[in-house]
């Protein structure tokens, strides 16, 4: 790998991008998106298709009744990974092994326990 250079997605992650991106329709619209900029969506480095995908889920992503964007955003990173995910300049990240009959929003004992101190108002 050339200096600099980010690590590869996740073979799931890759799949889950890739498999939501390529339905018709979205497929074709990602596409005709990408023409009317002047990219050839079938010619980007794959990190950038990746990215690219991820992006336009993020334009999409809509809240379930009840459920705030933050709430429905940390749940698609969550599904795909996202803590994981390296980006240039820094070294590779491992995603911290879950329980994986935990839901969705749970990070950590740690995390949780920082977030309620926090909503409590409490400052350590």
């Amino acid at each position: 790998m050339a200096l600099g250079a980010v690590r590869a997605t996740p073979y799931t992650t890759v799949l889950r991008l890739v498999g939501w991106a390529i339905q018709p329709g979205t497929w074709h619209e990602l596409d005709g998106r990408c023409v009317a900029r002047g990219v050839d969506i079938r010619s980007i480095p794959s990190d950038q298709f990746l990215n690219l995908i991820y992006a336009e889920m993020l334009d999409r992503l809509s809240p379930k009744e009840g459920q705030s964007m933050q709430d429905a955003r940390k749940m698609l990173d969550s599904m795909l990974g996202v803590s994981a995910w390296a980006a240039p300049g820094q070294g590779s990240r491992t995603e911290k092994p879950r329980d994986p009959d935990a839901p969705w929003w749970w990070d950590s004992p740690e995390e949780a326990s920082d977030s309620f101190l926090k909503s409590m108002g409490v400052v350590l």
